[in-house]
């Protein structure tokens, strides 16, 4: 009897176990191993890796999202403050260029002939007490025509313009600091000094490309400062001059206007700054201007001191 009721418990519990199984799924199928090891369902776990590795794929979009984010406001807040920038530059260069000129009004105030000739007199006699410069006016011209060579190097001082086509926030005139670097807006600095105009433009053009696409990048010296001589002594117009390529001491001291009738001809200097010492080199200008020791007629550097006693 004992036998028959144990019989009837355990068909009970079975036919509950598999009614579970149906209507429940795999969490049934645990119970069943639990009442009855030989009978186990082996629990199916490829559906808790797949949500596993659903969620992890889902997690990583997100991220992506979110640094896709960062890096796109990142870049919009670059722009604008390229964009101040330049807004900036030009009024403060609308407001140098802006300086008041004075001129001269003429009245038509009838006169008589002899007191215009009079005029004339005395105005021819006041004596001009500004000399020009010529390291300013003319001189530079020709420099900066001078630095479209392909072979000028750029130097600390020089003013850079560099076109970015289609992108006014990125046009921009800056000058080469002491230390030889120029700063552009998403790109940050790089060295300029020492370097030509065509090598620069195609490191500023490759930096730029990651934010702008393959865009035309135009980089010109628009003013040479760096190439500049100092002549100072007896001559007729002291001062800086900017050099020119192939210029030699004959030549710098035409630019500055001649020897002054009390220069002492035989005892010119040259002064040449070269990795941190000074050389100096001796210029007779008498012997040179004779055809005699024209080794001495040497090219100038940038940066040359010609002292004429």
């Amino acid at each position: 009897m004992y036998i028959k009721k144990m019989v009837c418990v355990t068909a009970i519990l079975s036919a509950f176990g598999t009614f579970s199984a149906w209507a429940l799924g795999e969490p049934a199928a645990e119970v069943i191993n639990l009442i009855e090891p030989e009978r186990a369902v082996p629990v199916n776990d490829d559906a808790v890796e797949r949500a596993a590795r659903i969620e992890a794929a889902r997690k990583d979009a997100a991220d992506k999202r979110a640094e896709e984010k960062a890096v796109a406001q990142r870049i919009e807040k670059e722009r604008l403050a390229a964009q101040k920038q330049a807004e900036s530059s030009k009024a403060a260069e609308a407001s140098t260029q802006a300086a008041p000129l004075q001129s001269s009004k003429t009245e038509n105030i009838p006169v008589e002939k002899g007191a215009v000739i009079a005029a004339k007199s005395e105005t021819k006699e006041i004596p001009s007490t500004v000399k020009p410069d010529r390291g300013v006016t003319g001189n530079q011209v020709t420099s900066v025509d001078e630095t479209k060579s392909s072979d000028y190097i750029i130097g600390p001082g020089d003013q850079i313009g560099i076109s970015v086509w289609r992108d006014e926030n990125l046009t921009r005139t800056v000058n080469v600091l002491p230390d030889g670097k120029i700063t552009l807006p998403l790109v940050g600095d790089f060295i300029a000094a020492g370097k030509t105009v065509d090598q620069l433009k195609a490191e500023v053009q490759k930096s730029l490309a990651r934010y702008t696409g393959d865009t035309a990048v135009t980089v010109e010296v628009k003013q040479s400062n760096s190439m500049i001589i100092y002549i100072t002594g007896r001559v007729n117009l002291p001062g800086k001059q900017l050099l020119m390529a192939n210029t030699n001491v004959l030549q710098a001291i035409a630019m500055a206007g001649g020897l002054n009738p009390f220069a002492r001809k035989s005892g010119i200097r040259i002064f040449r700054q070269h990795d941190g010492t000074t050389d100096m080199y001796s210029f007779n200008y008498a012997d040179v201007m004779e055809g005699r020791h024209l080794e001495m007629n040497i090219d100038l550097k940038r940066g040359d001191v010609i002292i004429v006693p």
